[in-house]
Order: C-alpha cells, then structure tokens, then sequence
C-alpha cells in the first residue's frame, strides 16, 4: 500500500509549482520514514521472538562495547543501530518541515511532534535495556512505538492531496462563516 501511494500521479497540491514539488518530496521522505519505521518494529519484534532483548546489558554500549561480537547480541545491537538511523531520519524530516512552519504550520507541528516522540522512544528503550526487559518497560517502550508510527501516519495524510484539496475547497472558507449562514 505504501508503494502504491508513494507512485501516484504527481499532483501539484499547491498554487505553485516549486511548493508543490517541495511537498511531494517532503510527502516522499516521510513515507520512506514510515517504511523503515516499520522495518524497525518488525526488527524489535524479531529481537523479542529470538529472546535477545537480555543480550546487550547495558545502554548505549552492548556489553561493554560499542560493537559486540557476533551472536545474540548483534541481533539486539542492528536493532539499537536501526534506531540511531530513524532518530536521524525524524530529524530530516523535521528539518525540512521547519521550511513550512509559515505557509502549513501544521506540518511543522506534527514533525516537531514526532521528533519529540522519537526521543521519548530512545528513552524508553534505554528503559527497556537498563531494567533487563522488565514487562512493564516493553510496554511502555511497545506504547511509545504505536503513538510515533500513528503520528508519523497523520504527518503523511496532512501532506497528502486529498488533504490540500479539502483544505482549499472548504474547511478554511467555512472558519469563518458563522454557524447556519
């Protein structure tokens, strides 16, 4: 489905056309990011299946090493690394984002969002680490994870067409009409 929507016909949503490739691109990046946020649960649901969550004591460094030998945890440490790049790809986003926080304030509201949500996340999986896959750090760390997938989601619809359209047609003429006028 992300494929899918990623290759459809180039629509320019906006009055001008470098703003309308602007938003394609930053609408590209975040589906990209929603792609790898996916590939990164599946990778943690991998590390909990294989039981090697216990594997690296210790945050940042796995077992006392910034890279550990091969075994169970470089199956942990590839998911610790997965997330390092989807911190720094939130944080592309959001500064590209930060361009529209005049003309569409709202998109850069929902990457600063997700960026804050990103951090939250490394916290809880510093959380999950420390207190040796507690059951309540899991789920705080699985919550924080559901919540940043869901903003991400919601970030990719703001910037779809559909979504400039409704936005053009009707919602901002209607803000100001008074109720039954």
């Amino acid at each position: 489905m992300l494929a899918v929507t990623l290759q459809q016909p180039s629509i320019a949503y906006e009055s001008d056309e470098g703003q309308g490739r602007q938003l394609r691109r930053l609408r590209q990046h975040v589906g990209i990011l929603l792609g790898f946020t996916f590939i990164v649960v599946y990778d943690s649901a991998y590390v909990a299946f294989l039981g090697d969550g216990l594997a690296c004591r210790g945050w940042p460094l796995c077992q006392s090493r910034w890279i550990p030998q091969s075994g169970a945890g470089a199956v942990d440490f590839v998911h610790r690394l997965a997330a390092v790049v989807l911190t720094v790809m939130i944080a592309s986003v959001w500064i590209e984002a930060r361009t529209w926080r005049v003309h569409r304030p709202e998109l850069y509201r929902s990457a600063s969002g997700i960026l804050v949500l990103v951090l939250i996340q490394s916290l809880t999986g510093a959380y999950v680490a420390l207190s040796h896959a507690s059951v309540p750090s899991f789920m705080v760390h699985v919550a924080c994870m559901m919540g940043l997938f869901s903003a991400e989601c919601y970030l990719f619809w703001q910037i779809s067409p559909e979504q400039a359209r409704y936005d053009r047609a009707g919602y901002e003429s209607s803000v100001d009409r008074p109720i039954g006028g």
